[in-house]
């Protein structure tokens, strides 16, 4: 048999991460980008701890596959486990082949053009929900007293001396816009410098030591590309009177592949729709 001959990268690439459990969750997400968000750039997954034969479909729909080990230590923070360590790897040398990446987590729904997001120049997100600062996205001596140690007093110390402004708005991590010209070649290797630095002080993984390292270096999104849907079953908002391009069930949202949320029909839509999707681009 020929091998296939290996397609050219376009400009830019949207990704998102998946471990095995959340393979069905990324192929409704690119689904939705496609059909729906009009993304005509490349896909890429970000595989965690995935076997090869298990990303098939992947590849057989031209999906470009970042593979990433398992990370020995299984926390990355108080709320995190160290899975969303692998979303770094959009900046290590595999992503520096495109000028543009957009990244969404799994939990998200495309429900409008996202287009405009491939030709970013510089390093977006947006704010993260109810206004939270840099200094709530890490534990402190009055947040856990009772089990508060002395080397989280040592790492609360280090962090509170940096020479950051601490109480300046945060960006939520679940949607990162960004040119690879404007993150530094080593981002990834300082990333993880810092998990370790902070682990026993760090709230929410990824997007706590993420928000010191890019402090003062991000630029904010509109909120239509990153639009936190409701926590609470009472409180969900009819589909129609969504009117965003990104909705995002972050936190302790009501999931959209739940029966019970209102959008679990668009949610299975999108995922039956992935099927005859030719995403193209892929290796």
């Amino acid at each position: 048999m020929a091998k296939k001959e290996k397609r050219q990268k376009k400009d830019s690439v949207l990704a998102t991460l998946a471990d095995e459990k959340y393979l069905d969750h990324a192929k409704q997400l690119f689904s939705s980008a496609f059909r729906k968000g009009n993304w005509r750039g490349d896909f890429a997954l970000i595989a965690y701890n995935i076997a090869h034969e298990k990303l098939s479909w992947f590849r057989d729909k031209g999906i470009y596959i970042i593979h990433c080990a398992q990370f020995e230590n299984p926390r990355a923070g108080h709320y995190a486990d160290s899975i969303y360590l692998a979303k770094w790897k959009m900046f290590e040398p595999e992503f520096r082949d495109w000028k543009n990446v957009a990244y969404l987590d799994a939990d998200i729904i495309v429900r409008g053009s996202i287009a405009q997001l491939a030709t970013a120049k510089g390093f977006f997100a947006l704010p993260d929900m109810s206004g939270a600062d840099v200094y709530y996205q890490f534990l402190k001596p009055t947040s856990i007293q009772e089990h508060w140690s002395s080397v989280q007093h040592e790492e609360y110390l280090k962090l509170i001396a940096l020479p950051i402004d601490l109480r300046t708005r945060s960006f939520n991590a679940g949607v990162l816009v960004f040119s690879t010209e404007s993150v530094p070649k080593d981002a990834s290797e300082s990333l993880h410098k810092l998990i370790e630095e902070y682990r026993n002080v760090n709230r929410f993984g990824d997007q706590s030591i993420m928000n010191i390292y890019f402090h003062g270096k991000w630029s904010p999104l509109p909120q239509t590309f990153n639009f936190f849907y409701p926590a609470a079953v009472s409180q969900q908002i009819p589909p129609p009177m969504v009117n965003v391009a990104v909705v995002h069930f972050g936190g302790f949202a009501v999931k959209p592949w739940n029966p019970v949320s209102l959008f679990h029909g668009e949610w299975k839509e999108n995922l039956e729709a992935a099927e005859s999707t030719d995403f193209g681009g892929g290796d």
